[in-house]
């Protein structure tokens, strides 16, 4: 197809989400990927919109997308010619990020666009993949983004240090939330002790 959307098996998309975002692609060949708001949502029913308050980016976010993932995947479309662009789609080491991680790829080379409503519904639950082993995946698989970053982007390293040292935090609170739970809480905080100092 000329367009990829993604839809996992327990989330929603509304009845408009194509009719929406199609005409942002077709308006602009530079544009690689749109994406919207999303509703969150668990078993008791109870519903929040992901960018109630802050609005996200959009245009040439790849320094703001590197600070956080503020994609939901069941809300994104991607032109088929960027994923033809790529050495390889989604990186299959990485089960939690491996769309972080993608999305960090085409955001370099592509501008993004957003529709500023909720056009699809992310389930949220306790017995998800996500959320019983999220910490534990996340903190190892945020070191291999970071590799890829280096990996496809001359003199990454150098251009976005501020990016890598938020994902190195990111991936540290991580490790800090298992150390706690674990109840290894001198660890925890010394993990977490260079941030304060920074």
């Amino acid at each position: 197809g000329k367009y990829i959307a993604i839809l996992d098996c327990d989330d929603m998309w509304l009845p408009t989400k194509l009719e929406e975002q199609i005409p942002l692609l077709e308006r602009d060949n530079g544009i690689g990927l749109v994406y919207s708001d999303s509703f969150r949502f668990n078993e008791k029913g109870k519903e929040k919109r992901n960018f109630e308050v802050n609005k996200p980016q959009r245009g040439n976010i790849f320094s703001e997308l590197l600070l956080g993932n503020f994609i939901d995947t069941q809300t994104v479309v991607i032109r088929r010619e960027v994923f033809d662009s790529m050495d390889h789609w989604f990186d299959g080491r990485l089960t939690m990020s491996g769309d972080y991680d993608a999305y960090l790829r085409i955001s370099y080379s592509w501008k993004v666009d957003y529709v500023d409503k909720p056009l699809a519904r992310y389930r949220v639950h306790r017995n998800s993949k996500s959320w019983r082993d999220g910490r534990k995946l996340l903190s190892v698989e945020l070191d291999l983004v970071i590799e890829n970053l280096k990996q496809n982007i001359s003199g990454f390293e150098d251009k976005f240090s501020e990016g890598i040292r938020a994902l190195e935090r990111w991936r540290d609170v991580q490790l800090s939330l298992i150390d706690w739970e674990n109840g290894d809480r001198k660890e925890a905080r010394k993990r977490l002790n260079v941030y304060l100092h920074d």
